[in-house]
C-alpha cells in the first residue's frame, strides 16, 4: 500500500517570534514498543525557516495515527540567559512535529553556538538552560558554557536511560566561569611533582605539585554518560523505571557534592545493568570525586573494556593512574583523549605529569609547551614547564661532568655555579682552570673572572680581567657589562648608565636577559644608591628604556618576563635550501665578536645548521641574545649526533637553565599572589641573599598553602645557609611531617645533626637522602663523619672515599688519614695526610688574600677609585 504524501510543515509561526541568535535545533524523542513516550527535547531559538533547511518537515504526518501532532503539544522548552532573561517567550507549543511510527533510539550530541548580538549584553551572556517537564526537577539545570570571545558553546547530553552515550563528550570547557564552587579534589597531593634533583641548596619549589586542573566540567561528568541497557528488551517496565529513578537520584547527589551517595546509587545501577559502559563510567567518576581512587580505576577499566571510546572514562582513568604511581599505564588513555580533543587542558596537564613522573622531562616539556601555546595564561603549565627545563639542565650538566670532565666547558659551568653560590675562591679556581684548558673558545672567561673578583669587592683585579677580555674580544658585552657594574660600585653612575645604554643599543635581548645577573653582582649598598639615583637626577643623554628596565629589576624582579624571545620558535629546519656557507659563518662570527648576537642568529637561520660548527655558533649567539629555545634546540641537535661533544652539552645546559627561569617568571607574573608565586619569589630573593624579602614571601606561602612542604623548606634553607641550626631544624621537621621522604630536608637535617655531633640521629636522615640521590657528595661526607665518630671505621672509609672529589680544604683527606691509621695502613695514611696539608695550605693562602686586600692602606674604596675604567 502506497504511503500518503507527507505534507509540508505549515505551522512555523511560533518560530517567527524567536530571536535569531541561535543557529541550531534538535528535537529528539522516542517511543517504546509499549507506547510509552520518552520526551527528550533539546531545543533553542532558531532562524526562521530552519526547520525546512534541516529537512525535518516531513515528520509532520497527520495521517499517521495514533501518533498525532498533539502527542507533543505540551512539551515545554525554556531558554534564558543567566543574569538577564531574554525578550522571548518562556514557552511555546511545538505544532506539526508528531512522533514517527518507528522507535527512535538516538545518541544525542547538540552543540549550540550562542552568539550575543546585543552589545550591551555581550559581556553578560552566561549560558542557556533547559527544563524537561517529565524528566527533570522543576528548577532549571545550569549547563555551563565554554566562553570564547562572544561565542558560547554548550554541550548537551540527554539525562535519560534510553539513548546512548556520546563518545565525544569532552567539549565542555573546564575553564568556564561558574557560580558554583569547585568540588573538593581528592588528587591534590603534595608529592605529585616533587623535585628529584640533588642540587644543594634549593633553587626552586621542592614538594611542588600541580593543582588539580579540573574546573566545572567534573560536576557534569555524570550527565555525559547516559544510561543504556545492553538488552532493553529483556527488562521489565518496573526495572526500567527503577533504573531511571536511580539515575536521576544519582545525578542530584552528584550535583549537591554528595559523591559517596551518588556512588552508592551508581553501584545499584551497575547491579541492574552490569554490561552498561555508561553506568560503570559514572560509577568510576563518582568514586574519583569521593577520593576512592583504586575503585575508580577498577570501574573505569571495566567501562572501557565495554566501550573503549568513552572519553570521560579515559581522562579520569589516566589522571587516577598517575596518582597511583602508574604513570606508564596512564599515557595511552590520555593520548586517546587528545586524539579527539587536542586542546583538552586536563588531558594535557595529566599527560605532562605522567612523563614528569617517569623522569622523561623532554617529553613532559614538549607537552607543557604545547599546552602553553593553546593556553598561554595557564600558570600551572608554566610552573611545570620550568621544572622540566630545570631537570633537563641538571641532567645535561651531569652528562657534561662525565663526557667532558677535563674540558674547559666543564670548569666554566662549575665556575658559574660556584659564583651563584657565592663560593668566590672556588669559582676563581674553576675559571682559571678553564682558561688553561681552553684552546679555541676562551671568549667570556676573563669577564667571568672579573665578575668573581667584583663580587668579592676586589675592584682592581676585576678591572684587570675585564680589560683583558676586551683586548682579546673588543666587542664582548660581558666585559662591558662588568665595567658598567664596576662604575656603579664606584658611584660613577653617569659612566655606568652610559655603558648600559651602549650595551642595550648593541643587543637589546642580551641586555634584558643579563640585567638580573648585573644587579646581583652589585653590593647591597650600591643597589640602594642606584635606586635613589634613579628616583632623582639622571644624565640628560641617558636612554629611557635602560632606566625603565633597571628600575623594574631593582624594585620588582619578577615583573620582567622576556617570554616572546625566550620561547621563540627555533628556525632549525633541515628542509632549508642550503646550509650555512663559509661566508655566512664568517659574518656570524664577526657579528658575535662585535656583541651583536641577534644579528648573528638571524644570519645563521637563513640557512640550515645541520653541521656541528654552525649549530654551536647558533647556540652561542642565541643564548646571549635571549633566544633560549633556539639555543637549546641547536645544541640538542649536536648532542643527538655527537653525545660526547662538551661544547654542545654546555650550551644545552645553559639554555635549559635560562628557559626554566623564564618559565618560572612567567608563572609568577600570571599568578603573583599564588603560593607557588610566593615560593618562587622567595627563591629569587634568597639567591640574591635578600633574606628579609625571601623570608616574607616564604611565610606568605605557608599561610596560603600550609599543607605544602615547599615554603617551609625555603625558610629552613635560609636558616641553614646562615648557620641558624635551631631555627632551621624547626622548619625542617615541619617539612618532614608533610613529606617524610623529601631528600633536601633529610640532607639538611642530617647535616645539622652532624654539626651538632648528634651522629646516631644523623645517619637515618642521610641514608634516606642518599637512597634518592646517591651522587650527592656532601651527603657521603656527612655520613662518613658520622660513622667515624661512632667507630664504624670501614663504613666511614667507604663514604669518605666517595666524597673526596669535593674536598677543597683538606678536612676529608685528614679524616681519611685517621681512618687509615686505625686500620694500620700507614702508607695510605701518609698520602692522605700530605694531600690534606697541601689543600689546607692553599686554602690558608686564599683566605689570607681575601682578608688582607680590603684592609690595605686606603681600603677597598681607594683601590677601586684608582682603577676606574
Amino acid at each position: 500500500m502506497r504511503r500518503p504524501q507527507k505534507p509540508p510543515c505549515e505551522s512555523l509561526k511560533p518560530f517567527e517570534r524567536i530571536s535569531s541568535t541561535v543557529n541550531a535545533l534538535s528535537l529528539v524523542y522516542s517511543l517504546s514498543s509499549w507506547g510509552v513516550s520518552w520526551y527528550l527535547v533539546m531545543m533553542a531559538s532558531v532562524l526562521h525557516g530552519v526547520v525546512q533547511r534541516l529537512g525535518i518537515d516531513h515528520l509532520a504526518d497527520e495521517n499517521n495515527p495514533p501518533y498525532q501532532v498533539r502527542t507533543l503539544n505540551r512539551v515545554r522548552v525554556r531558554a534564558r540567559l543567566f543574569g538577564k532573561v531574554a525578550d522571548k517567550p518562556s514557552r511555546f507549543w511545538v505544532e506539526g512535529l508528531p512522533g514517527h511510527r518507528l522507535a527512535l533510539l538516538l545518541v544525542v550530541l547538540v552543540h549550540i553556538n550562542f552568539s550575543c548580538e546585543n552589545p550591551p549584553y555581550q559581556g553578560g551572556c552566561r549560558g542557556v538552560s533547559f527544563g524537561f517537564p517529565t524528566r527533570c526537577p522543576p528548577q532549571d539545570i545550569p549547563l555551563h558554557p565554554l566562553r570564547r570571545a562572544n561565542t558560547f558553546h554548550l554541550l548537551v547530553v540527554p539525562p535519560c536511560g534510553v539513548s546512548g552515550c556520546s563518545e565525544n563528550s569532552l567539549a565542555v570547557d573546564r575553564n568556564a566561569l561558574t557560580s558554583r564552587p569547585s568540588p573538593p579534589f581528592p588528587w591534590e597531593r603534595e608529592k605529585f611533582l616533587e623535585e628529584l634533583s640533588p642540587r644543594v641548596p634549593l633553587r626552586s619549589t621542592r614538594g611542588y605539585h600541580l593543582p588539580p586542573p579540573f574546573g566545572t566540567w567534573l560536576e557534569f561528568s555524570s550527565a555525559m554518560a547516559s544510561m543504556n541497557s545492553s538488552s532493553p528488551a529483556l527488562q521489565s517496565p518496573k526495572t526500567q523505571s527503577e533504573i531511571e529513578l536511580l539515575f536521576q537520584e544519582a545525578q542530584r547527589d552528584f550535583m549537591k557534592g554528595d559523591y559517596s551517595a551518588a556512588a552508592k546509587r551508581y553501584e545499584r545501577l551497575v547491579t541492574l545493568q552490569p554490561n552498561s559502559a555508561e553506568a560503570l563510567s559514572n560509577l568510576g567518576v563518582a568514586y574519583h570525586m569521593a577520593g576512592r581512587i583504586q575503585p575508580a580505576v577498577d570501574a573505569l577499566q571495566r567501562a572501557l573494556r565495554l566501550n573503549a571510546n568513552l572519553l570521560p572514562a579515559n581522562l579520569i582513568l589516566g589522571i587516577d593512574l598517575v596518582q597511583l604511581g602508574k604513570a606508564e599505564q596512564a599515557i595511552p588513555p590520555l593520548q586517546k583523549v587528545l586524539q579527539h580533543d587536542s586542546a583538552n587542558r586536563d588531558a594535557l596537564l595529566a599527560l605532562a605529569s605522567s612523563y614528569f613522573a617517569l623522569q622523561r622531562f623532554d617529553q613532559a616539556a614538549e607537552v607543557y609547551r604545547r599546552h602553553t601555546t593553546i593556553h598561554p595564561k595557564d600558570a600551572d603549565a608554566w610552573y611545570g614547564l620550568g621544572l622540566c627545563f630545570e631537570h633537563i639542565g641538571e641532567a645535561t650538566a651531569r652528562r657534561l661532568s662525565e663526557v667532558g670532565k677535563d674540558s674547559a666547558y666543564h670548569y666554566r659551568l662549575v665556575g658559574e655555579f660556584l659564583m651563584e653560590q657565592e663560593a668566590g675562591i672556588d669559582a676563581e679556581e674553576a675559571f682559571r682552570q678553564a682558561l688553561v684548558l681552553a684552546t679555541a673558545d676562551q671568549e667570556g672567561l676573563h669577564a667571568a673572572l672579573g665578575f668573581v673578583h667584583l663580587r668579592q669587592r676586589e675592584a682592581r683585579q676585576a678591572n684587570q680581567e675585564f680589560m683583558a677580555e676586551l683586548q682579546l674580544h673588543p666587542g664582548n658585552l660581558e666585559a662591558q657589562l662588568g665595567l658598567a657594574a664596576l662604575a656603579m660600585e664606584q658611584e660613577d653612575f653617569a659612566t655606568g648608565l652610559k655603558a648600559l645604554c651602549a650595551i642595550h643599543e648593541a643587543d637589546r635581548g642580551y641586555f634584558r636577559t643579563r640585567l638580573s645577573f648585573f644587579i646581583s653582582s652589585l653590593s647591597d649598598q650600591s643597589q640602594s644608591k642606584v635606586v635613589d639615583r634613579l628616583q632623582t637626577s639622571l644624565p640628560a643623554q641617558t636612554c629611557s628604556p635602560v632606566i625603565d628596565f633597571l628600575r623594574k629589576e631593582l624594585t620588582s624582579p619578577e615583573s620582567i618576563v622576556e617570554l616572546a624571545e625566550a620561547f621563540g620558535s627555533s628556525a632549525l629546519d633541515s628542509a632549508k635550501p642550503a646550509p650555512a656557507d663559509e661566508s655566512a659563518m664568517t659574518m656570524a662570527r664577526a657579528l658575535s665578536q662585535s656583541g651583536r648576537y641577534a644579528g648573528c642568529v638571524e644570519t645563521l637561520q637563513q640557512g640550515t645548521t645541520a653541521t656541528t660548527a654552525p649549530a654551536l655558533q647558533l647556540a652561542h649567539c642565541a643564548c646571549f641574545s635571549g633566544q633560549f629555545l633556539v639555543a637549546f634546540e641547536a645544541a640538542k641537535s649536536v648532542v643527538r649526533r655527537e653525545p660526547q661533544n662538551a661544547a654542545a652539552c654546555y650550551w644545552q645546559a645553559e639554555a635549559a637553565k635560562r628557559l626554566a627561569q623564564a618559565a618560572f617568571q612567567q608563572a609568577v607574573s600570571l599568578s603573583p599572589n599564588s603560593w607557588q608565586g610566593h615560593v618562587l619569589l622567595g627563591d629569587i630573593y634568597r639567591q640574591r641573599k635578600n633574606w628579609p624579602l625571601a623570608t616574607s614571601h616564604y611565610q606568605t606561602a605557608t599561610q596560603l598553602k600550609p599543607t605544602s612542604p615547599a615554603p617551609f623548606l625555603g625558610l629552613a634553607t635560609i636558616h641553614w645557609q646562615n648557620g641558624q641550626n635551631d631555627q632551621a631544624e624547626v622548619e625542617l621537621r615541619k617539612v618532614l611531617e608533610l613529606d617524610a621522604d623529601n631528600p633536601q630536608a633529610n640532607f639538611e637535617l642530617g647535616d645539622i645533626c652532624v654539626r651538632q655531633h648528634r651522629f646516631e640521629e644523623a645517619i637515618p636522615y642521610l641514608k634516606k637522602n642518599l637512597a634518592r640521590h646517591p651522587d650527592l657528595l656532601a651527603g657521603h661526607a656527612d655520613l662518613g663523619k658520622a660513622y667515624a665518630a661512632l667507630g664504624k671505621v670501614k663504613e666511614a672509609t667507604t663514604e669518605i672515599l666517595r666524597a673526596l672529589p669535593m674536598d677543597r680544604y683538606g678536612d676529608l683527606h685528614y679524616q681519611l688519614h685517621i681512618l687509615y691509621k686505625r686500620q694500620g695502613q700507614s702508607r695510605l695514611a701518609q698520602r692522605a695526610l700530605a694531600e690534606s696539608e697541601r689543600l689546607r695550605a692553599r686554602e690558608l693562602q686564599n683566605h689570607r688574600r681575601r682578608i688582607e686586600r680590603p684592609t690595605k692602606p686606603g681600603g677597598g674604596r681607594q683601590e677601586a677609585e684608582g682603577s676606574k675604567p
